[in-house]
């Protein structure tokens, strides 16, 4: 994800990222740290910082100037958007992003559904439209896979990922693969397919 973090509070500071007001305190500045980071080689590819305002999305889309054809992203679940998605393919890269359980109604229906995995046509919706209109993007209908992964302590995680081919990626492959993603503050990482597990 991306990090919030406070600078020093000088005017240089307040000019350039704003103040915004903590739960204790007086007003100071805040950032947002974002990184493009290549998860087998502990390597960060671009970083950014911006202030607070500017959303971990629009980080991500500005980091995805850099992909090359065959990466694949590794998204945690504030990035899930339709217009994300279909900036990468556009890319011709590939991603996997963890997504929240109640968002998207094809995730709800898979969750219930008890699969392990299934292949889902994506609709966009109006304010999808909107968005891709906005960067410049095809509103093509999008077919991801959706992967069940199942946590040591029984929860559930759904990967949402655009590696389509059951045979070259099956399921068991998912819960390793999104768990190459570093700890939290490395915001977007990637990594060239032709590394993959």
């Amino acid at each position: 994800d991306g990090s919030m973090v406070q600078v020093p509070n000088t005017p240089e500071n307040l000019g350039r990222f704003g103040a915004w007001q903590p739960a204790r305190g007086a007003p100071c500045p805040m950032v947002r740290v974002s990184q493009m980071f290549d998860a087998l080689n502990d390597v960060t590819l671009d970083a950014l910082i911006v202030p607070k305002s500017v959303g971990e999305r629009e980080l991500a889309a500005r980091h995805f100037t850099h992909l090359r054809p065959n990466d694949l992203v590794l998204l945690d679940r504030g990035y899930p958007a339709f217009w994300l998605f279909a900036l990468i393919l556009n890319k011709d890269a590939q991603f996997c992003a963890r997504m929240k359980l109640g968002s998207w109604e094809v995730v709800k229906r898979f969750v219930t559904s008890g699969l392990s995995g299934q292949t889902v046509v994506v609709l966009p919706t109006y304010a999808a439209c909107r968005d891709c209109c906005d960067h410049k993007l095809p509103t093509k209908p999008l077919t991801i896979r959706l992967i069940r992964v199942e946590l040591d302590n029984g929860e559930v995680e759904v990967l949402a990922a655009s590696l389509l081919d059951c045979q070259t990626y099956p399921v068991s492959l998912f819960k390793e693969l999104y768990h190459l993603r570093p700890a939290s503050g490395r915001a977007v990482q990637s990594y060239q397919m032709s590394h993959r597990c």
